[in-house]
């Protein structure tokens, strides 16, 4: 049986923003979207706020965001808000949820801010307090346009906010009926319809160069999932039983299993890019098969896994202290392939946009493109052996 929340709800709108200075745009904006689109506004200040008194005011609005918010909209004014222990203010950390959460984000900024902003870019140390309270919001400002690729609009009222938002939450809703529409018309395979909305849209939508755009939402969601597996072995958490080896023999069979179970692994990651990705994104000129991007991503995925897998087996292992140096030097070969893969999945995003600005820039032109070479090549290096040789020497001796 479906949940109940999930048919026959008004979607919601999140308005993130410090409150004393935009309190009057806050107001308006909650009833535009109440009475006048007639969806459900979520503000912090009015009693419709799902609270829950046993935890922070940021806990809460960082669980509304997560749990409540369909649609998130950001208003930045003069204030940053008050800092909390991350560092960040509220609204900065209800947009780095919103993000992650992967739904729609509107943002508008005062236009007599963004006015100071190149100024403030060139000259960072300056005195821009009667401006501004906290030179951070200039900061936030400027990561949304540059290093998150943020569209943001400059507003001098809560009319201009009103304005832009009702065109743009139209362009939404017609996408979501194509995707609707697109839905009904395809018979989607099991493995399709477990996908996320972003990978969907994408497939639904085929934008040029769609097979690599699916592809790396696929990679960049699978290291997302394995976060926390890595963050535990990171810093060391460990929750299975322990297994204690203390013949030497066990020792090294132990150590001669896991550097060959490594080498599968590797061989694994050589298959996929070598064999298997090619193939799912088909010869040059020839449309990609997304039923093969799927699979190859969620093979990725298992392969990341195990990778980090095999470093926690680590974890649970007791052997007698002279081993202990070397079975920590073999411990950490898993270091290198993850780094590696996780700096070649960052370099495929980062790949994709400059694949996207070389074919917005022609499009909007409509000039002959020239070509344009990516180079998405993983490179798995190999691991730094000199700590495992002198640990394996002093092993030697004591033999």
């Amino acid at each position: 049986m479906m949940q109940k929340d999930q048919y026959g709800r008004l979607p919601t709108v999140f308005i993130s923003s410090t409150c004393y200075d935009l309190k009057q745009i806050r107001v308006d904006l909650h009833n535009f979207i109440n009475e006048q689109l007639g969806y459900e506004a979520i503000l912090s200040e009015f009693d419709s706020f799902p609270l829950e008194p046993e935890i922070s005011t940021v806990e809460n609005c960082i669980r509304v965001v997560r749990e409540r918010a369909d649609i998130f909209c950001l208003i930045i004014g003069g204030r940053y808000g008050s800092i909390g222990d991350s560092g960040k203010s509220i609204t900065n950390l209800e947009y780095i949820n919103a993000k992650a959460k992967g739904i729609p984000i509107y943002i508008f900024v005062d236009k007599s801010i963004l006015a100071i902003l190149p100024i403030w870019e060139k000259n960072k140390s300056g005195d821009f307090s009667n401006v501004v309270d906290n030179p951070q919001l200039f900061e936030f400002i400027s990561d949304l346009r540059g290093k998150e690729s943020v569209w943001m609009y400059g507003f001098e009222n809560v009319q201009d906010i009103i304005k832009a938002l009702r065109r743009q939450l139209g362009y939404l809703f017609n996408d979501a009926l194509k995707v609707r529409s697109a839905l009904h018309v395809n018979s989607l395979s099991p493995r399709l319809q477990k996908q996320t909305g972003k990978v969907l849209k994408i497939i639904m939508e085929k934008p040029s160069g769609w097979e690599y755009l699916l592809l790396g939402e696929i990679l960049e969601q699978k290291i997302n999932e394995l976060e926390e597996i890595k963050s535990d072995l990171i810093y060391g958490f460990s929750f299975g039983n322990i297994c204690k080896l203390s013949e030497p023999n066990d020792i090294l069979d132990f150590i001669s299993s896991k550097t060959e179970k490594m080498l599968q692994l590797i061989g694994n990651f050589n298959v996929l890019f070598k064999k298997a990705i090619p193939d799912a994104l088909g010869a040059p000129g020839e449309a990609g098969d997304e039923e093969k991007l799927i699979y190859v991503g969620e093979r990725f995925g298992s392969a990341y896994e195990s990778l980090l897998r095999w470093g926690m087996e680590f974890k649970n292992l007791s052997v007698n202290e002279e081993w202990a140096g070397l079975i920590n030097s073999v411990s950490k070969l898993w270091v290198s392939p993850v780094t590696d893969i996780n700096e070649y999945v960052k370099k495929y995003k980062a790949g994709m946009i400059e694949m996207r600005l070389h074919l917005d820039k022609y499009l909007i032109t409509d000039e002959n493109m020239p070509a344009a070479t990516i180079d998405l090549t993983l490179v798995l290096n190999s691991p730094d052996l000199s700590e495992f040789d002198t640990e394996l020497e002093k092993i030697r001796r004591k033999m």
